[in-house]
């Protein structure tokens, strides 16, 4: 998992949980605790997300605040070329559309 796609399942799991830890998300996501805090550090410039000190502190996403719910993964994405391959030009364009919209992160969408 690179730093892109690891920055954006933090921010699927706080969406979905509205609060965690850094040791919660490095265990999550297999690394240490200081590549979270670095990754919250770059995160915190760009989305609403608070640090919290002390017992029962953490990493909380503001209230009110939702990232979009639909931010494929790497794998979801490269499912989604295997099925162009196979698809009309119609599909081709929802799906490069699709494509464009929810996984521009991971890679560049070439005209198929």
């Amino acid at each position: 998992m690179n730093v892109i796609e690891r920055r954006l399942e933090i921010l699927r799991i706080m969406n979905a949980k509205r609060k965690s830890n850094v040791a919660e998300l490095a265990e999550a996501l297999n690394v240490s605790t200081r590549t979270i805090q670095r990754d919250i550090q770059a995160l915190i410039t760009v989305v609403p997300l608070v640090c919290i000190s002390g017992n029962g502190g953490g990493i909380q996403l503001l209230d009110g605040y939702h990232l979009h719910n639909n931010i494929f993964t790497k794998e979801e994405a490269d499912v989604i070329k295997s099925v162009m391959q196979h698809s009309n030009e119609y599909e081709k364009k929802i799906l490069t559309e699709m494509l464009k919209t929810y996984a521009s992160c991971y890679c560049p969408i070439e005209n198929t």
